[in-house]
């Protein structure tokens, strides 16, 4: 097999960065390219028995004694927050594809809205010592648009939306992480709903991209609008800013380029400071 210098390698490398895989056009390219590489596995034990654990369990033990980077030891249930931790290295191994598990941002999401909605859970129940009328009424205050039906007893049965927009406004914690988890959010609902909802978004999101292409839109390598660009056009800068930019479709189409992009590390400093708001409370 041919060597080549490790010069022009990385000179092809940095031109698929650069010109290749963020432009959503080359999505089938970059799919294809991705299963051309081969995946990485730890070396097997020795041991039958071991091997067979790792197995049925699809334990990395990189992960497994790694110390999570949000600091969970303000729960006191010894139990709860084994959960919290568990969750979290199940996170990381839909981040980096360890034993068992593909890269795989939507499963990423779940793992990432169970330790959310269980800090909010917590929050709850612990600063109104599970009163569920005082959870109630203080849900409803700061997010007024909740409605929460008489049958409903316990904050665990509250959306999700409801109790994070409320601890938002209650505690005016930033908007991009309520805006982050939001989102979060909307992958999982995504997700839940079957593999026929993810064909319909990608082939919604090509045919808005070409629409937008067709339509003089300066785009970024992720599909979005190029802002600076834009200014320079003021006509098409208008139509843009008065009525493109507010429709359903496009909405869902800044979406779907966000989701795209798989911002581990965006969502992953969210739930950071979600976790850190409650600690900061509860200690």
């Amino acid at each position: 097999m041919a060597q080549y210098p490790q010069e022009h390698l990385e000179k092809l490398l940095k031109f698929l960065n650069d010109e290749i895989i963020h432009d959503p056009a080359n999505a089938w390219f970059v799919d294809k390219l991705y299963k051309l590489l081969p995946q990485k596995e730890i070396p097997p034990t020795s041991n039958p028995d071991i091997k067979n654990i790792e197995k049925y369990l699809a334990l990395d033990y990189k992960i497994d004694t790694l110390k999570t980077h949000i600091d969970y030891s303000f729960i006191k249930d010894n139990y709860l927050r084994d959960c919290f931790e568990a969750d979290w290295r199940e996170m990381l191994r839909y981040r980096f594809g360890t034993r068992g598990h593909n890269i795989c941002f939507p499963e990423f999401c779940r793992y990432v809205l169970i330790q959310a909605e269980r800090a909010l859970n917590v929050y709850y129940n612990t600063v109104f010592e599970k009163d569920f009328q005082k959870i109630k009424e203080n849900i409803t205050l700061h997010a007024d648009w909740v409605y929460i039906p008489d049958k409903v007893n316990n904050v665990e049965s509250i959306s999700f939306a409801a109790k994070l927009d409320a601890f938002v406004k209650a505690l005016n914690l930033k908007k991009e992480v309520k805006d982050v988890l939001d989102r979060v959010r909307e992958v999982r609902n995504t997700t839940s709903h079957g593999s026929s909802i993810p064909d319909f978004n990608e082939s919604f999101f090509q045919k808005h991209y070409k629409q937008l292409i067709s339509q003089g839109y300066p785009l970024t390598s992720f599909g979005l609008v190029d802002w600076a660009a834009l200014k320079k056009n003021e006509q098409l800068n208008n139509i843009y800013n008065n009525f493109m930019k507010q429709t359903p479709e496009h909405q869902l189409y800044i979406k779907l380029a966000w989701q795209r992009q798989c911002p581990f590390d965006e969502v992953m400093l969210a739930l950071g400071e979600l976790v850190k708001r409650v600690s900061s409370i509860l200690q």
